[in-house]
């Protein structure tokens, strides 16, 4: 009979840490979709000031701005093949001044002068 009475407390603290579980849980549930919202709306505040009042227009806008930054990348590489095939003609005309002066020492060498 002491062991059925000392038993019954058992169930009710469970039930006590399963329903505090389950609080926590639902609390933490909320805090989540609660900021995601806070984020969501920071970020339409940001591309209202970014792109002024037309914030249903941002999918043009930024096409706009990727069209852009692609004619500028086109630009930046057709100016880097530029850049090299000038640095290509200075290199090879330095490896012609040392070619020169190699042959000059090998023919000197050659000559026994």
């Amino acid at each position: 009979m002491k062991k059925i009475k000392s038993e019954t407390g058992s169930i009710t603290l469970f039930m006590i840490v399963a329903f505090i579980f389950c609080m926590i849980m639902l609390v933490a549930l909320y805090w989540n979709s609660t900021n995601n919202q806070i984020t969501v709306l920071q970020s339409e505040q940001r591309i209202k000031e970014l792109y002024g009042e037309d914030v249903n227009n941002v999918e043009s806008t930024y096409q706009e701005i990727k069209r852009i930054e692609s004619e500028r990348a086109q630009n930046e590489l057709e100016n880097e093949i530029v850049d090299q095939e000038t640095d290509g003609n200075t290199s090879t005309e330095e490896d012609n001044k040392t070619d020169n002066v190699a042959n000059n020492e090998t023919s000197t060498e050659e000559t026994g002068n």
